[in-house]
């Protein structure tokens, strides 16, 4: 039966439309929530990525930083173990191979006859930041070595001056040999003070008796007995840590510390020996021939101000 069309009354497309059939696809306020979530969860991988990142620089640089630590403490301890030696005791004494002699930018003549270390006392924005000065000779084919590794090429006999120091952040050695040119060398980084005392032997006996600071030494006893009867030394190292300075998380007010590493380091040519006060000995001064076994003994702290501690 074919429809008949009624005037008057059109069909229209709403007409036909199944009055049971949904709305397909996402609404606006749909859309935003997908949105919101989506940042959200970009927010979160990025957050991680970026903190996985820090901790991975973080603890590189605390990598480098103990090896510098090791690099310091190993070059201290082998150049102030050399303090006061030279190659031939049959031929010379220690008088006589290292005479009395003058440092560059230090007053008067700071070293003595036989003497093999000096030091200075020095602070730079309240953190001590010494000076430690090491005096040998050596010979073209003993082997014994500066700060930077390397050792005596110049065909004779010559007197090494090996000079530590703080700069900019920085330990320094600076080298001069037979006080001709004076070189300098960073060694490492990161280093914001070093303390150095020094230990002296008052009654004779080979064995440090009392730690003093260079300006001790300087200012309340003779200079040339006490520096020629210094047997060992002491030296602390003050770095800072990538987290130096950073405050600590749920402690207002607290700082993450730096660090402080401590040796005492003996020097060879003294340790063991009876040292006369009037500006070395009868003995051997050189490592070479000296029977002597000497310890060095180091230790790391923290601390929370800065300030190199003693340990």
């Amino acid at each position: 039966m074919i429809p008949i069309r009624q005037s008057g009354h059109p069909r229209t497309m709403a007409s036909w439309r199944d009055p049971h059939r949904r709305q397909s696809g996402l609404g606006l306020v749909e859309l935003m929530i997908v949105m919101v979530i989506a940042i959200l969860m970009l927010f979160g991988l990025f957050s991680i990525q970026y903190g996985t990142r820090q901790n991975y620089l973080a603890q590189n640089q605390l990598t480098q930083m103990e090896d510098g630590e090791r690099i310091a403490v190993t070059d201290l301890a082998g150049v102030v173990q050399e303090a006061g030696y030279f190659p031939d005791p049959t031929v010379e004494s220690g008088p006589t191979a290292l005479p009395v002699a003058s440092l560059p930018n230090v007053s008067g003549q700071p070293f003595s006859a036989g003497q093999g270390v000096f030091g200075i006392s020095s602070q730079t924005n309240g953190i001590e930041t010494d000076v430690l000065y090491v005096r040998y000779k050596t010979a073209p084919t003993d082997g014994v070595m500066d700060c930077t590794g390397a050792t005596n090429a110049s065909g004779a006999n010559e007197i090494v001056v090996n000079e530590f120091s703080v700069v900019n952040n920085q330990l320094v050695c600076t080298v001069s040999d037979n006080g001709g040119a004076v070189t300098t060398y960073p060694l490492v980084s990161n280093v914001t003070g070093m303390t150095v005392e020094y230990g002296v032997d008052t009654n004779n006996d080979g064995s440090a008796d009392e730690y003093l600071a260079a300006s001790v030494i300087t200012q309340t006893n003779s200079t040339a007995v006490n520096w020629n009867n210094v047997v060992s030394t002491k030296v602390v190292l003050t770095f800072a840590t990538p987290f130096t300075g950073v405050a600590a998380v749920g402690a207002p007010g607290v700082t993450a510390p730096s660090i402080t590493l401590a040796r005492t380091i003996a020097l060879l040519s003294r340790y063991g020996t009876a040292v006369s006060g009037g500006g070395g000995s009868s003995t051997s001064g050189t490592t070479s021939s000296t029977s002597t076994t000497s310890s060095t003994s180091s230790t790391s702290t923290t601390s929370g101000s800065g300030d190199g501690g003693d340990n």
